[in-house]
């Protein structure tokens, strides 16, 4: 019992990407009264106002930082990312825990990769990207 507990606290913290399903997180722009169906979740420390590079493809998600080196990394653990977003990317938004955070969308290669460039505010330790509406 011990060794499973141990696994299952070591897999959360090397896999830092969480699939949430929330209905909470609906006051992102555009979303037209529909719902947002599910985010991305990553606990991280901004330290000043800082660009960061977010790339999905077909199974991870990687996050560079301002120095182009990888702050996070981790396997789509929500098989239903592709489903729910659409082919455009144009249901994609990109906050804080507090508020929508300023984004770019530089690809967007419907089921193989999609590049965003987000602006992390200082003082935020939450990243979060919402899609599905």
């Amino acid at each position: 019992m011990k060794k499973i507990i141990v696994i299952i606290l070591i897999l959360f913290f090397i896999n830092n990407v969480q699939a949430i399903t929330t209905d909470t997180i609906q006051n992102a722009d555009n979303s037209n009264g529909g719902l947002w169906r599910e985010y991305f979740h990553f606990n991280i420390t901004a330290d000043g106002t800082a660009i960061y590079k977010i790339i999905i493809n077909t199974t991870h998600i990687i996050i560079y930082n301002t120095k182009g080196n990888i702050e996070i990394s981790g396997s789509i653990t929500n098989s239903n990312f592709w489903d729910y977003i659409l082919s455009n990317c144009n249901d994609i938004r990109v906050f804080n825990q507090s508020s929508q955070l300023y984004f770019y969308i530089e690809k967007c290669n419907y089921l193989n990769e999609i590049i965003v460039w987000v602006n992390l505010t200082n003082g935020s330790n939450e990243l979060n990207i919402v899609y599905g509406n």
